[in-house]
C-alpha cells in the first residue's frame, strides 16, 4: 500500500475515531518514515556543525512531533516530505541562533530624580550624594 493511501485511510480512521485501524495506519507510517527522520537529521546536524548530542536531541523532537502529527485528524504532506520538514525543523531549533532582538521599552540608564516632600522633584545632582 502506499503513503497516500495509508494516509487516506489514516485520516478517515482518525475522524471516525477507528483506533484500531489508526493505530495500524500510524504504525506502518512510524516504520516507513523513522529511518528517513534519523538520517535527514543526522545529514543536516552534520552540515550545521552540532554535536552528537544536539542531533540526538532533534531526533527526539522530530520523533515526537511526527508521531504526534500523526495522531490527529489533519490532513499532512506526504510522509517523507513531512519527515523532511520536521527534522529541518528541529535540527534549527537546536542551532545557537541570538533570537530576535527584545523591544526595548525604556532607555538602559532611565532618568530619575527623586520626589521631595512636597511633592516636587529635587534639583538634579552631579552624582555626589549629600551628606
Amino acid at each position: 500500500m502506499s503513503d497516500a493511501e495509508l494516509e487516506v485511510i489514516r485520516r478517515r480512521a482518525a475522524v471516525d475515531r477507528d483506533t484500531d485501524v489508526l493505530e495500524a495506519c500510524v504504525e506502518r507510517l512510524i516504520l516507513r518514515g523513522a529511518s528517513t527522520l534519523v538520517a535527514k537529521c543526522r545529514q543536516l546536524g552534520e552540515a550545521a556543525g552540532l554535536d552528537q548530542e544536539r542531533i540526538n536531541l532533534a531526533v527526539e523532537e522530530a520523533t515526537w512531533r511526527f508521531m504526534t502529527a500523526l495522531g490527529r485528524r489533519d490532513r499532512l504532506p506526504t510522509v517523507l516530505r513531512f519527515v523532511a520538514q520536521t527534522a529541518s525543523a528541529c535540527i534549527d531549533a537546536q542551532l545557537d541562533r541570538p533570537g530576535p532582538e527584545r523591544p526595548k521599552l525604556t532607555p538602559r540608564n532611565p532618568n530619575l530624580r527623586p520626589v521631595d516632600d512636597d511633592g516636587g522633584f529635587e534639583p538634579r545632582s552631579n552624582g555626589r550624594r549629600k551628606l
